[in-house]
C-alpha cells in the first residue's frame, strides 16, 4: 500500500465521526436515519440493487475451477478481481449444452476500497454479443474467458497457456476479436451478472479520493466481511455519494473517453485494421473533431443511395431539408424523391417549383396518411442500391453522415442503419436506437443532454440495437423488398420497429451509427399521444399487432441487458424506484367531518404551516399495454420555510364537487432540483411526492386536488387549481 493510500486510511478511521451530522433534538434519530437511507438509494439505485439481486455465495477459487477444466482458460487485466460467485456463474453459464460456447464475456462494475471498505458504483450492464459494437470499442471490458483450443490458435502452438493470463486491456481487446472471429457469433456467451469489479485506483483519480477524503469525507461501513452486503451508515453514505461523483465523472469525460471505451482511441486503431483486414472487410477510419476516437467507414464502392422523403403543405420545411442535403452531404452518389400525399393546390406549385430548384423527383399522391404506404410508394419511385428514408423534419449538420450510412448499409450482413439524431436545440437526444422494453418500443435516452459520454458509449461509438427509427434508416433495396417493406396494417406507430424485427429474424444485425448526426425538429415538448381515445387505442392496437407478429422481442431486447430498468430510457439498474414503478397505486379514504372542518379553510395557514408547493402533473396516465390499466398521476413537491422536512408528513387531498374529501397516500420522491434550488432548506431531499389512483377504485366525478402537511401536532392544507376528472 502506498504512503498516500496508508495515509487516506488513517484519515479515514480518524474523522469517520465527522460525517454524521448531529441530529436535532426535534428529530427522531431511526426517523432521520431512515431518511438519509432514502436519499441514499434514490440518488444510487445500484447499492440497493446489489442488495435485491445479489446473495452472499461461498467463495471459490477460480483457479482450482481452470485447474480441474483444463479446457478453459481466462484472460484478464490486472486492475481488479472477480466476484466470489464466479466459479458458479461460470458453471451455469457452461452448463447450458445448446450451443458449442468457446467465448465467455460478463458485467462489470467499479470498485473503490479503501481498508476494510468496498464502494462498488458505475455498473457496466453489457448486451449480448454484438459483433459491431466490439468492432466499435473493447466492450467485453477487463476479462475474457476462453476455450483452451481457441487460446492456442491465438497463441500459436509453441506459446504456452497457462490458466490465468494477466495482459493490458488494448491486447485483451486483440484477443476478444480474435477469439470471436474463431467462435462464431453462436460460440460467444454473455453472463448476465456483475463478475468482475474494476479497481478505481487504477483510474489515475486516487488523487481525487484522497482529495474529497481530506476535506472531510472519512469512509466508515461498506462492505460487511460477514454477510457481503452494503452496511447503513450515514458515514458510508457521504463517502459513497462523493466518490461515485468523482468516478462518473471520469467516466463521463471525452478528454478521457479512450480510456473509458479502450479500443476506439488512436492506439487501438492497429487492432482494429488488422480485424477488418482478417474478415475482409474494406474501410477507412475517421477521427471524431472533438475526443480521441475514430469511426468505421466502410467503403460503399459508391453505391447510389435514393432519399425518400414525405411531405406534405409545408413547403418551407421541406426545403429546408433538401437544401441541407444539397448544400452539405459530400457524398455524391445519390437522388431525392419526395411523396406529397396531398398539399393544397397553393402549396403543391410551391413544391414543384422546389423540385426544379434543387432537382428532386416530386410526386404528388393524394391518400389518407399511412407512413408505411407512402413510403413504400416512394421506394417503388426510386432507383437506388441504397434507400434512405427521411423525414421533411430532418436537416443534415454533418457533410459525412450519408457516407457512413451507407458503408455500413452496403455491408451483406447488416439491415438498417440509424443515426444519431438531436433535438432542434442542437443538444438534447432525440434518438440513438430504440430497444424493446417492458412497456414497448423506447427511444434510449431522449432528451438527456448530448454533450457528454453516456453510459459506456452508448451515444458515442457505434452500437448494434433491435431498432432504429425511420425518421432517418438507411438500409439496402434488396434487404427493403425481401422483408415486404414496410408493413401497411402499421400507418402510423411502431412500422419501423416492425421493419427492423423482420430484418434480424431475417438474420442481419441493425446498427446505431452515431457517427452520423442530424437534426430532427420534433418538438421537445410532445408527450405521450394520448389527448384522445381513439388515437391511444389505435396506438395501443398497433403495438399489439407488432408483438402479436414478433412474440420473440416483446419485453425482451438481446442488446439491453435484462440487469436494466424495463420502462424507462435510461441505462439504469432494474431496481425500481416508487416513481419508477408504475404499478404501484395509492391507498385512499374518506376525510372526517372533524378533519374537513381542518382542511377546508387556507385562510389559517400561518398559524400552522407556511407552505409552499408545485403541483407538476396531475393528469390521466394512458396505460402501456392493452391488459394494463390508465392511471390518474400526481406529483410535485412542497417547501416549509424554516421547517425540518423529516418531521412532515404528506398526502394528497381530492375535494368532489358537493365537497366530499379523499385523502390519499403519497410516496416521498428524492428532488434533486428543489434541494439544489433551495440549499439553506432543512433535509429537503425528499420533499417531492407521488400518488397513483386507480380510476377503477375511484369514485366517479370531478375533483379539485390539494396538499395535506402534518407533523409535530400541526396540520394544515392547500387547494390548488389542478382538478382531475374521472369520467
Amino acid at each position: 500500500m502506498s504512503s498516500k493510500l496508508k495515509k487516506l486510511v488513517r484519515i479515514a478511521d480518524e474523522k469517520a465521526h465527522s460525517l454524521v451530522s448531529p441530529i436535532r433534538s426535534n428529530t427522531d434519530k431511526n426517523l432521520m436515519t431512515s431518511y438519509q437511507r432514502s436519499v441514499f438509494e434514490w440518488k444510487h439505485t445500484y447499492v440497493a440493487w446489489i442488495r435485491e439481486n445479489e446473495t452472499k455465495a461461498a467463495s471459490e477459487n477460480l483457479a482450482d475451477f481452470l485447474v480441474n477444466n483444463r479446457e478453459w482458460v481466462v484472460y484478464c487485466t490486472k486492475t481488479g478481481y472477480f466476484a466470489e460467485a464466479i466459479v458458479t456463474y461460470l458453471s451455469e453459464a457452461l452448463s447450458d449444452n445448446s450451443k458449442e460456447v468457446g467465448v465467455i464475456y460478463g458485467d462489470e462494475d467499479y470498485i473503490c476500497e479503501v481498508g476494510s471498505v468496498g464502494m462498488r458504483m458505475c455498473p457496466f450492464f453489457k448486451p449480448d454479443y454484438s459483433q459491431e459494437t466490439l468492432l466499435s470499442f473493447s466492450y467485453f471490458g477487463e476479462f475474457i474467458f476462453l476455450k483452451r483450443s481457441i487460446a492456442e490458435k491465438i497463441s500459436g502452438a509453441n506459446v504456452r497457456v497457462k490458466e490465468i493470463n494477466y495482459t493490458d486491456a488494448l491486447a485483451l481487446y486483440d484477443i476478444a476479436l480474435k477469439a470471436t472471429e474463431i467462435a462464431g457469433s453462436n460460440g460467444v456467451a454473455h453472463i448476465n451478472r456483475v463478475i468482475y469489479h474494476r479497481s478505481v485506483m487504477s483510474l489515475d483519480i486516487i488523487d481525487s479520493i484522497y482529495n474529497a477524503i481530506s476535506d472531510g469525507i472519512a469512509i466508515s461501513g461498506g462492505i460487511s466481511a460477514e454477510t457481503g452486503m452494503v452496511e447503513d451508515t450515514p458515514a458510508y453514505y457521504a463517502a459513497y455519494t462523493r466518490v461515485e461523483a468523482i468516478v462518473s465523472s471520469f467516466l463521463e469525460d471525452d478528454a478521457n473517453i479512450a480510456r473509458v471505451l479502450v479500443g476506439c482511441g488512436a492506439d487501438g486503431l492497429d487492432i482494429r485494421k488488422a480485424a477488418l483486414e482478417r474478415r475482409g472487410l474494406s474501410a477507412e477510419f475517421i477521427k471524431d473533431a472533438d475526443r480521441d476516437l475514430y469511426r468505421i467507414c466502410y467503403k460503399p464502392h459508391n453505391a447510389r443511395v435514393s432519399v425518400v422523403i414525405l411531405s406534405k403543405d409545408n413547403p418551407e420545411l421541406l426545403e429546408s431539408c433538401v437544401a441541407h442535403i444539397r448544400n452539405i452531404t459530400e457524398y455524391g452518389n445519390y437522388e431525392i424523391v419526395v411523396v406529397d400525399n396531398g398539399s393544397n393546390e397553393v402549396n403543391k406549385a410551391k413544391c414543384v417549383e422546389l423540385s426544379d430548384k434543387y432537382t428532386f423527383s416530386y410526386y404528388h399522391h393524394p391518400m389518407e396518411f399511412n407512413f408505411s404506404a407512402l413510403c413504400n410508394f416512394g421506394v417503388t419511385r426510386s432507383t437506388g442500391e441504397l434507400i434512405l428514408l427521411m423525414n421533411d423534419d430532418v436537416q443534415v449538420v454533418d457533410a459525412q453522415f450519408m457516407k457512413l450510412m451507407a458503408g455500413y448499409a452496403s455491408r451483406k450482413d447488416i439491415g438498417a442503419v440509424g443515426a444519431r439524431l438531436r433535438y432542434g436545440d442542437g443538444i438534447s437526444i432525440q434518438h440513438v436506437g430504440v430497444t424493446s422494453l417492458g412497456i414497448g418500443p423506447s427511444h434510449q435516452l431522449q432528451k438527456k443532454s448530448d454533450d457528454r459520454n453516456r453510459y459506456y458509449g452508448r451515444n458515442r461509438v457505434d452500437y448494434e440495437m433491435l431498432g432504429v427509427t425511420a425518421a432517418c434508416l438507411m438500409v439496402k433495396r434488396s434487404d427493403y423488398e425481401k422483408v415486404g417493406g414496410l408493413d401497411e396494417s402499421l400507418k402510423v406507430a411502431y412500422n419501423d420497429v416492425d421493419f427492423c424485427f423482420k430484418l434480424v429474424e431475417a438474420g442481419l444485425k441493425n446498427v446505431q451509427c452515431n457517427g452520423a448526426l442530424l437534426l430532427h425538429h420534433e418538438s421537445l415538448t410532445r408527450g405521450f399521444d394520448g389527448d384522445s381515445d381513439a388515437k391511444w387505442n389505435r396506438l395501443l392496437t398497433e403495438k399489439e399487432g407488432l408483438y402479436s407478429r414478433h412474440p420473440k422481442f416483446k419485453a425482451y431486447d438481446p442488446y439491453h441487458s435484462a440487469s436494466l430498468i424495463d420502462n424507462s430510457s435510461e441505462y439504469i439498474c432494474s431496481l425500481k424506484t416508487p416513481a419508477q414503478d408504475f404499478g404501484w397505486r395509492s391507498k385512499f379514504a374518506p376525510v372526517s367531518h372533524g378533519d374537513n372542518k381542518k382542511t377546508h379553510n387556507a385562510g389559517n395557514l400561518k398559524k400552522t404551516f407556511g407552505f409552499r408547493y408545485t403541483i407538476d402533473h396531475s393528469t390521466l396516465q394512458r396505460r402501456f399495454n392493452p391488459g394494463d390499466e390508465d392511471f390518474f398521476w400526481i406529483d410535485g413537491w412542497v417547501y416549509v420555510p424554516g421547517a425540518d422536512h423529516v418531521l412532515i408528513g404528506k398526502s394528497i387531498l381530492l375535494k368532489s364537487e358537493d365537497g366530499q374529501i379523499l385523502e390519499a397516500e403519497c410516496r416521498d420522491v428524492y428532488r434533486p432540483d428543489v434541494e439544489e434550488m433551495l440549499p439553506a432548506a432543512q433535509n429537503i431531499a425528499m420533499c417531492g411526492f407521488l400518488t397513483r389512483l386507480s380510476p377503477l377504485d375511484l369514485p366517479k366525478g370531478r375533483y379539485t386536488v390539494g396538499i395535506k402537511l402534518s407533523g409535530s401536532g400541526k396540520e394544515s392544507c392547500i387547494w390548488s387549481d389542478k382538478i382531475i376528472e374521472n369520467r
